[in-house]
């Protein structure tokens, strides 16, 4: 993912494109919830369904049918649909960041984030997240970007039933959200100094990366947004580029501008829309890799 800041500037920059917004800047976290699962509020279903483990495969698989499936759900229901955009505008986002995110920090053999990787994945993301709410202006914390009622959790729960019956269970989304929000207000800092202190967990503690910092002096002096346009490569196709974070954005933009119109067919039943966005997908995951490949190369610059 970029962290739950960045999703929410590019909700923010797109809401006009949503009949609902809060249902749609909520749909823009796409399935990073479902990493916060609250394991502990009922062992059985955390066990039987293993949500945690749901965002990694929500992360890694075609979402043409799982698409499909949520916008065929939200007919007639603006609120639904406007969350079923807000899962697109997640997906255009990571499949255009992902990769510049990916070559910074690495990754294994494998192309996973393990062997101090996450560390490294999740502080950029975070830095970058102060860097861009810093520079689009937008105020409050990580857990104020969750805030909805629990009756939209739930029918959103049921949205996911349907799409995925198979792996998902009562209420998952509802209590996903809510343990992601409870995470993100433990680790805010207001003024750093509980930032500081998951360090006493080590200097590579996962709860320092995953924290906001409370200015933007640390992600400035990384240049984690490359306005300085170093050279990066797309770890999969090893493509070469020297795009800045918000110029990524605004491919990102032409990108969701793009799948909206087949949202449209899609809510509306249209023949051929289906098979529309499975080209529109082209079997890209969300980390920008194509199914069936593997990330080669990266650079922690």
């Amino acid at each position: 993912m970029p962290g739950i800041g960045t999703h929410f500037v590019f909700a923010t920059l797109q809401k006009d494109k949503a009949p609902c917004f809060v249902p749609f800047y909520l749909g823009a976290q796409g399935p990073d919830p479902f990493f916060f699962r609250a394991f502990w509020l009922n062992p059985f279903i955390s066990r039987r369904f293993k949500m945690a483990m749901y965002g990694s495969y929500l992360h890694r698989i075609d979402s043409t049918d799982f698409f499909a499936k949520m916008v065929e759900f939200s007919k007639g229901d603006d609120e639904l649909y406007s969350f079923c955009l807000g899962l697109l505008s997640h997906y255009c986002m990571d499949r255009n960041i992902h990769p510049y995110v990916y070559y910074r920090t690495g990754f294994d053999k494998e192309g996973h984030l393990k062997h101090g990787h996450a560390f490294d994945h999740l502080y950029l993301e975070a830095l970058l997240d102060r860097h861009m709410l810093d520079e689009y202006g937008i105020e409050g914390y990580s857990h104020d970007f969750l805030k909805c009622p629990s009756s939209l959790l739930k029918k959103i729960s049921k949205a996911y039933r349907y799409a995925d019956p198979d792996n998902t269970a009562r209420n998952c989304y509802l209590h996903s959200v809510k343990t992601y929000r409870l995470a993100n207000r433990l680790l805010k800092s207001k003024r750093g100094i509980k930032r500081k202190m998951w360090k006493v967990f080590g200097k590579r503690s996962m709860l320092f990366a995953f924290s906001v910092p409370p200015d933007a002096k640390e992600a400035d002096a990384m240049d984690v947004s490359n306005l300085s346009h170093h050279e990066w490569k797309n770890p999969d196709t090893l493509e070469t580029h020297h795009e800045s974070v918000e110029e990524l954005l605004k491919i990102a933009e032409v990108d969701f501008d793009k799948g909206i119109v087949i949202f449209d067919r899609l809510r509306r039943g249209e023949e051929g829309a289906v098979e529309e966005l499975r080209v529109y997908v082209g079997g890209i995951e969300h980390s920008g890799t194509r199914i069936g490949e593997s990330k080669k190369e990266f650079n922690q610059f």
